[in-house]
């Protein structure tokens, strides 16, 4: 496994563990429990994004709350489906992340008993219903100290940012990403890439791999889901080359599961979805 050098890792470690938008409370929260609650993703086992908002859906199974689920797939065309049939059957809450923005949007004012709340909206998202809360995050700001970790690192002076689906949320990572390697080194070059979805392991070593080859590229940084993956494998095969996790402890995801793909990951970028749920 690479190794990183201790003053290296602790300061990388340090950086993002302020920068991650970690919730620092003061009391702990107070669960009653009641209530039933769904949850609304693409795909649970992404290593990333949705696993992250996992992790508090099972804080509030374990409070004691009824909390379903519910994988829809990439398949933008039958979300609004799913979400009639959630709210027929009754839930007290629905979660979801901006990629149901539109559907939820739809059908909240039909619902008003109903409370919703979407995440990972954009900061300037108008109020469309009462009954909808909507939660932005600062993702530029860890971005920011990602940039600066990952221009630090590179032996070449290269490094690459990889979105899965454009939209302003990923936009706003990769600008934080850039203003941080720049601060670092004004002369450091970027390059970035889109997967065209959040799922596509192969279109993103692809990139990655182009990259490299085209600009010599040797830190990655994948802002793409599942997806991201691929950089982690491509990361593996190219020499001196590393990618930073995003969303969730990626390293800690995957080295009891796949010990190469973590040693490639020096260290992640998160907004602790989780815990804003």
């Amino acid at each position: 496994m690479r190794k990183l050098t201790t003053l290296l890792a602790a300061s990388m470690t340090a950086a993002l563990a302020l920068s991650a938008g970690m919730t620092v409370m003061a009391d702990e929260p107070d669960f009653t429990g009641e209530g039933s609650i769904a949850y609304i993703v693409t795909g649970l086992g992404d290593m990333s994004f949705n696993d992250s908002g996992e992790v508090g859906m099972n804080v509030l199974r374990a409070a004691g709350y009824d909390v379903k689920t519910v994988e829809t797939g990439d398949d933008a065309s039958g979300y609004e489906d799913t979400m009639y049939d959630l709210l027929d059957t009754g839930y007290d809450y629905v979660i979801a992340s901006s990629t149901y923005k539109d559907q939820v949007e739809l059908v909240a004012p039909e619902y008003e008993d109903t409370k919703f709340i979407l995440f990972d909206v954009n900061s300037d998202t108008e109020v469309a219903s009462d009954n909808i809360l909507y939660i932005y995050f600062k993702q530029n700001e860890s971005s920011y100290l990602g940039g600066i970790v990952a221009a630090g690192m590179s032996q070449n002076g290269a490094i690459g940012a990889i979105g899965g689906v454009e939209n302003p949320v990923i936009k706003d990572f990769i600008t934080g990403f850039v203003d941080g390697a720049l601060s670092y080194n004004p002369d450091i070059k970027v390059s970035t890439g889109w997967v065209g979805d959040w799922s596509n392991t192969a279109k993103m070593k692809e990139i990655c791999n182009t990259q490299n080859s085209s600009a010599d590229v040797d830190i990655f940084f994948p802002i793409a889901g599942g997806a991201g993956t691929g950089a982690f494998e491509a990361a593996t095969e190219i020499d001196g080359a590393w990618a930073l996790g995003v969303d969730s402890d990626q390293y800690a995801a995957f080295i009891d599961s796949n010990e190469a793909f973590a040693s490639v990951i020096p260290t992640s970028v998160t907004k602790e979805v989780g815990n804003t749920m």
